[in-house]
């Protein structure tokens, strides 16, 4: 019986798949490219043509798992992201339902408790629905805000020393960093001592404000990083340039100003069993660095 895999190429999809293989886990991984996983195959892992957002990919490779790890690849220039988030969130539900699953974590996020004014969250929210009807005993990870998400401001700082977004700079957001929930996942699918439908909050290792972030990569970087609030507008005409549709930056324009008014936040205080330990110090010294050297 395997372990099924859902994005093995994305930043969290990977870093699961290798601690799972790690482990000695049987697994199976689902990728539209199987030329991109060729190194799991000869790990051992199975793989399966296609996508998980069709039921019979998904009904196929799940037949005989004994765990299933979704996640819901966002599409930045989806017309209708919430009909999208859907497809994938029926599938899954559709495939534990067939084959009998017993076990399902689903990657979701910060704000999934709500039906509105939470951005592209709203297609998680709706498919912890879906996987909440099914048989399965399913844990939810509720995760903060990706520290990957500040990847995006390499350009920006290499030419004007400066980051840019529509959040409030004093806005303090739970960031965390994407090998931290990948551990969280790889926790629940090995240790199956836990029942029922269950939510897992992933708060990462501190609330911290985007001014926060530009001091942490001014010392980090070696010079000085400055940060700087756009309006919703311009913020809207950032994300259609790096190829967003109108309606994607709508919803993460929605998603800022969800964080900036407390709409948007984690429902458990913080406790040491939902602070993860990456801090956003050490990430950019392991992650954005290295990348900002790169460009």
């Amino acid at each position: 019986m395997s372990i099924v895999i859902t994005t093995p190429t994305g930043n969290i999809g990977a870093k699961l798949t290798q601690k799972l293989l790690d482990n000695n886990e049987k697994i199976t991984v689902i990728a539209r490219d199987p030329a991109k996983v060729e190194p799991l195959a000869k790990r051992g892992a199975r793989i399966i043509s296609g996508s998980h957002a069709d039921t019979k990919v998904l009904v196929e490779a799940t037949r005989g798992a004994k765990a299933l790890f979704v996640l819901t690849p966002p599409d930045l220039r989806s017309a209708d992201l919430r009909a999208e988030y859907q497809r994938y969130g029926k599938a899954a539900a559709e495939a534990i339902s067939q084959n009998g699953i017993p076990y399902v974590v689903h990657l979701s996020s910060v704000g999934a408790d709500l039906d509105h004014d939470n951005g592209p969250v709203i297609g998680l929210h709706d498919n912890e629905k879906y996987l909440n009807e099914t048989q399965a005993n399913v844990t939810h990870l509720r995760a903060g805000y990706f520290m990957e998400n500040t990847l995006w401001q390499v350009g920006p700082i290499q030419q004007q020393r400066s980051m840019f977004a529509a959040i409030n700079g004093n806005t303090k957001i739970p960031m965390i960093a994407t090998m931290d929930i990948a551990s969280a996942a790889a926790s629940a699918l090995l240790n199956t001592s836990w029942s029922g439908k269950r939510i897992v909050e992933v708060q990462g290792a501190a609330d911290i404000t985007y001014n926060d972030v530009a001091k942490v990569l001014s010392e980090v970087l070696g010079l000085e990083v400055m940060y700087t609030q756009i309006s919703h507008e311009q913020a809207k005409a950032g994300f259609v340039g790096m190829g967003a549709s109108e309606h994607m930056a709508d919803l993460l324009n929605q998603l800022s100003a969800g964080l900036d008014k407390g709409v948007v936040r984690f429902r458990e205080p913080r406790s040491t069993s939902n602070t993860t330990p990456t801090s956003y110090a050490q990430f950019a010294q392991e992650t954005f660095l290295p990348m900002f050297k790169s460009r």
